[in-house]
């Protein structure tokens, strides 16, 4: 099995070393890709690739353990498959897979697509002979295999009939590819590209049974977990259903490793109603503070797939209907009010942040809510808080903690503003079980003297903002929500990292590590437990992460900076020498990427 794939697995092989094209360099290698492939995997320019690769390898300091001819894409290419002459590395490199019946059949309908100034020569150097009928018979990897030429390249593949007919082919994959679809796959080193409803149909059976095996696990823990499992394969369905083809995508270059995943659904299908969004070029993290976050979000809800999500929610009423004692009625109250706090979201941005140690606890939280009525969707907090307290649940663990549950309302006034308080009073609750005392200063350290504490207020008439941390945090987030501004943007991190992801968006993220790291010291000192002897430099660069969507498609980019990467190496490679008795160098500030290499 493996020798069969074997020409696919060794162009994955050279394929690990990427670097992004220009979108316009992506137009075109779309349609060297067979028109009716149902896989397919590209590299828009070799030499671009090659170039960057090895930059890339340079700026993360990585030569010695890439040495010749690991170090070169083009190289690689030579010295594996013996591409040394007419190979044109200006050009794209494609492998498809075209329709094919079962799993078995795959490699006969696979083809290598090479891009050639020279196409015989290519083929000459490979030792390939040419045959009747203009087809040339060559060794990749020991297999025999066939080959054809056009002008400007070479298609291998081992069925003879598969190889002339794509080589004969005068469309390519770009004529059907739908606008999202071809969005999704530009500017980017490498894009793998599957043909989800035709592979979903060949291999029906064998996900179907996949699906119910899960299911099968699922309902081995009694009527409950049997009910969620019933939703569960319901969603799956609807899933499995509803998709179109899916795409993923890696870029590799002087900013940093960018990923891309991209999903288009069938038009009209439940799961494209339940995926579709909507976008825009505005902020997204408007109202929220400055702060050393975490983690910060930020997206806009489509009141329209909210709707149709809320299907998914309907099991939870099975499930609370399995319990002794919880009644049909109640169960039906409580995941309708529910429902109808998710449905009336327009809009959700918040962050997590780090504090400086002291009475409040080391972490707050942030969050501002668009809501079509704050004050109604405050109360219904409220009131589900009291149903759920309410619920004839004979179970001690339930029992005890909904005791230490209260909601408040008008608990607080803050700055002229009536705040509700919904606390966990997780204190007792450790006290009431009998931990030492060690153990409940510790969590007061991290939740701050008051413990768990959720505070609500209502910004104006459709927006509310919700606290977790100290009074003073909750009055720094209602007036920065009132204000209007996005002081977060300014945050020299995110304004970086979010300036090279896409403008139009649906929702962000942004995943600080450097402050992660001081939190997580913070946590061990609480905890008295011993200190990670691991530094980062200064180096505001989140992981930044932007979703689009629109009827029936979606897309996630990610983009993890180079900053982070080299830093990362070096505390790799400093643990690495302190757990082999090497003296420990301290991580260094990145500096500039290497010299050399086009610019983004």
């Amino acid at each position: 099995m493996i020798r069969r794939f074997g020409m696919f697995a060794v162009v994955l092989a050279l394929l690990g070393s990427v670097r992004p094209a220009a979108a316009e360099a992506m137009s075109n290698p779309l349609s060297v890709v067979p028109e009716d492939a149902v896989f397919f995997m590209l590299v828009p320019c070799i030499q671009q690739a090659d170039t960057h690769f090895q930059k890339t390898i340079a700026d993360l300091g990585l030569d010695m353990f890439l040495p010749p001819p690991n170090n070169s894409l083009a190289t690689m290419m030579g010295t594996y498959l013996q591409m040394t002459t007419g190979l044109n590395v200006e050009g794209p490199l494609v492998v498809a897979v075209l329709p094919f019946t079962n799993f078995m059949e795959a490699p006969a309908k696979q083809v290598v697509i090479v891009p050639a100034s020279d196409p015989k020569a290519l083929l000459q150097a490979m030792g390939g002979t040419e045959s009747e009928g203009g087809q040339w018979n060559v060794m990749v990897m020991g297999q025999p295999m066939s080959a054809a030429t056009t002008k400007d390249r070479v298609v291998i593949g081992m069925m003879p009939d598969t190889v002339k007919q794509v080589a004969a082919a005068d469309k390519g994959i770009d004529s059907k590819l739908s606008d999202a679809e071809k969005k999704a796959v530009e500017g980017l080193d490498v894009a793998v590209w599957v043909d989800g409803a035709k592979m979903i149909e060949l291999f029906r059976e064998q996900i179907d049974n996949f699906v119910n095996t899960i299911v099968a696990m699922q309902q081995a823990g009694g009527e409950g977990d049997a009910k969620s499992s019933e939703g569960s394969k319901k969603q799956l369905q609807t899933m499995i259903d509803g998709i179109r083809s899916a795409s993923f995508g890696v870029s590799l270059g002087e900013k940093g490793l960018a990923l891309r995943v991209g999903l288009n659904a069938k038009p009209g299908s439940d799961f494209a109603k339940q995926t579709q969004a909507k976008t825009t070029t505005e902020s997204l993290l408007t109202g929220l503070p400055a702060s050393q976050y975490l983690l910060a979000f930020g997206s806009i809800v489509h009141p329209d797939a909210i709707k149709e999500s809320m299907t998914a929610m309907d099991m939870y009423v099975d499930m609370l209907k399995s319990i002794e004692g919880v009644k049909d009625e109640d169960a039906q109250k409580l995941v309708g009010e529910f429902k109808d706090l998710v449905s009336a979201l327009r809009g959700v941005r918040g962050s997590v942040d780090a504090v400086e140690p002291g009475t409040d606890g080391l972490f707050a939280a942030n969050m501002i809510v668009d809501t079509g009525d704050s004050k109604k969707w405050i109360a219904g907090w409220a009131s589900l808080v009291e149903k759920s307290k309410a619920l004839p649940i004979d179970d001690e663990h339930f029992k005890k903690g909904m005791a230490h549950l209260t909601y408040t309302a008008d608990a607080e006034d803050i700055g002229g503003t009536k705040v509700d308080r919904l606390k966990f009073d997780i204190l007792a609750l450790a006290q009431s079980e009998e931990a030492d005392e060690e153990e409940v200063a510790a969590v007061k350290k991290v939740l701050g003297e008051d413990g768990l504490v959720v505070r609500f207020c209502a910004v104006d008439g459709d927006t509310v903002a919700v606290g977790i941390g100290g009074s003073k945090q909750m009055a720094t987030l209602i007036e920065s929500a009132r204000s209007g501004q996005a002081a977060l943007d300014g945050d020299e991190g995110i304004k970086k990292i979010g300036g090279h992801l896409p403008k139009e968006r649906s929702g962000v993220m942004f995943v600080d590590f450097e402050h992660i790291l001081q939190f997580a010291k913070n946590m061990a000192a609480a905890f008295d437990e011993e200190i990670p002897p691991i530094e980062l430099p200064k180096m505001n660069a989140p992981v930044g992460m932007a979703t689009a969507g629109g009827a029936d498609w979606s897309r996630v980019d990610i983009l993890v900076p180079t900053e982070l990467m080299i830093a990362s190496k070096q505390v790799a490679m400093m643990m690495m020498g302190a757990m082999g008795g090497q003296p420990e160098a301290p991580a260094e500030a990145p500096g500039e990427p290497v010299e050399g290499g086009e610019k983004e």
